[in-house]
């Protein structure tokens, strides 16, 4: 195993061990979900469903839904207490900015090729992605404020 991936998989073991440290975590009451009424910007199919204006995406969909726009994407595990603790940050977020970039989720156990294509080592992670384009990528958690002022060039 090379010092790459050896680093990849130690993070990934820290990340899983501070996930799971607190037995009694606070579960986010599920969501209902519902198909998306995107604006005229947004590319429509049939597969997005939205929580909460929070678009869902798969890896079937990935690629065709960030290709036109601005996107925050989170790299998140329904395991990961972090991952859970930003989502109502990141509603609040989406509801606040949502017109100027589009905030969407992807599970991080269902879409391994995407992480390793994007060298997802840490969740929870959020990449921003202009027409396709990775612009910027965050690591770790993050308060409203703190995540409004690194996105700010992105919702002027």
């Amino acid at each position: 195993m090379n010092a790459k991936n050896l680093f990849i998989v130690t993070i990934l073991v820290l990340t899983l061990l501070a996930c799971n440290t607190n037995k009694k975590q606070q579960e986010i009451p599920e969501q209902e979900t519902e198909l998306i009424d995107h604006d005229s910007e947004t590319k429509k199919t049939e597969n997005e469903i939205s929580v909460n204006k929070i678009l869902v995406l798969e890896q079937t969909n990935f690629d065709e839904t960030i290709k036109t726009g601005i996107y925050l994407v989170d790299f998140y595990a329904d395991w990961c207490k972090p991952c859970k603790e930003m989502h109502p940050i990141l509603e609040k977020f989406a509801e606040i900015n949502g017109e100027k970039i589009r905030v969407c989720k992807i599970n991080v156990d269902n879409a391994q090729d995407i992480c390793q294509k994007y060298e997802i080592a840490a969740i929870p992670s959020f990449i921003v992605f202009k027409d396709g384009k990775n612009v910027l990528n965050l690591v770790g958690m993050r308060d409203l404020e703190t995540l409004t002022q690194e996105l700010s060039e992105f919702i002027k």
